[in-house]
């Protein structure tokens, strides 16, 4: 992305066919998943501060959807499922990559709405997140912020096609610690009878 980024400053008018180019290589590298079982691969780009796009959808529809379709009808291929990943509010995009073909889609729960994202598309996108940073980040989580936390999965999990995990960066341990912790509550509120969460995986 960085590359992006200063070539756009520098050689904009190169760059479409330099990106179309290495879409091409990595696709014609892609024929060799051929017969390994592969179910999903995830393309992760990060292109997105909190508050949107590095730069205009425009730009982005101009310069890495051509690419991306390269790619996901190469992928379509031999692996059944496609998936993308961001940081970010990547909003904006999200209908282009549906209609690209993308499926699964990891996103942060703080910069996206999954709920409408998800009630959009149904059965067409499957989320893998619904855990947000900032539950991770706290020291621990007293009963009225563990209720707000499932009451907000739960909410998600109704919609179906939720693979609950984070979809930020576990760079301190004791961050599992407290994955753990969602974990054995969503698990605990199975155990009560609570069907919530039938349409939704845990990983």
């Amino acid at each position: 992305m960085l590359l992006i980024l200063e070539e756009l400053g520098k050689k904009p008018q190169s760059l479409q066919s330099r990106l179309t180019e290495k879409a091409e290589k990595i696709a014609e590298s892609l024929k060799l998943t051929e017969g390994l079982g592969i179910d999903l691969m995830l393309i992760g780009d990060d292109i997105a501060y909190g508050s949107g796009l590095y730069f205009s959808p425009v730009i982005f529809r101009e310069l890495l959807m051509p690419p991306y379709r390269i790619l996901a009808n190469q992928i379509s291929k031999t692996i059944p499922v496609l998936g993308w990943h961001s940081d970010g509010d990547v909003s904006t995009i999200l209908p282009d990559l549906v209609d690209c073909g993308f499926r699964f889609f990891s996103l942060e729960s703080e910069c996206v709405d999954l709920l409408n994202f998800k009630r959009t598309y149904g059965n067409r996108v499957t989320l893998i997140g619904g855990i947000c940073t900032a539950w991770l980040t706290r020291k621990g989580l007293d009963l009225t912020q563990q209720k707000e936390c499932l009451e907000e999965i739960k909410t998600l999990a109704r919609e179906g096609g939720l693979i609950l995990s984070s979809s930020c960066g576990l760079y301190h341990p004791k961050f599992l610690s407290v994955l753990q912790e969602f974990y054995r509550l969503v698990e605990g509120i199975k155990i009560f009878g609570y069907d919530a969460f039938k349409n939704c995986s845990v990983s």
